[in-house]
């Protein structure tokens, strides 16, 4: 794995699995065919996660059960989130990592192209995240 990157592929069983548990399950891969409005998965460098899609009030709860089972560690005190292909996150969505940071008392920083997140995060005075605004 050192030399050649490891790629997998999962498979579900649709007759034991219903919608939603194939969606919690999907939404921790980078790459998916199910119907999940966003993607929480490992990320590059020294972002530590991936986020992708749209976090949304239809999917904060979610959300958030992906964090908790994902459950990514700080290094050096902060949980980096590479949020480039993230294309919307409302502020339950930044609540939940506010929420994430203060367990593992650290800072979360989401690196996204948008203006938008860092503006709610000092509208809500949410000194655990960071937002690094990024072209």
């Amino acid at each position: 794995m050192r030399h050649r990157p490891m790629s997998a592929v999962c498979a579900y069983d649709r007759r034991q699995l219903d919608d939603a548990a194939i969606a919690e399950l999907a939404c921790l891969h980078s790459v998916t065919n199910a119907d999940v409005l966003f993607r929480l998965h490992a990320g590059d460098g020294d972002s530590m996660v991936a986020l992708a899609g749209e976090l949304d009030p239809s999917n904060h709860r979610d959300f958030a059960a992906a964090l908790e089972r994902a459950d990514p560690w700080p290094v050096a005190g902060r949980v980096v989130f590479d949020a480039a292909e993230l294309r919307f996150v409302d502020h339950r969505s930044l609540l939940h990592l506010r929420d994430h940071a203060r367990r593992h008392d650290a800072v979360a920083v989401l690196r996204t192209p948008s203006r938008a997140p860092a503006r709610l995060v000092d509208l809500l005075g949410l000194s655990e995240v960071r937002v690094e605004v990024v072209r």
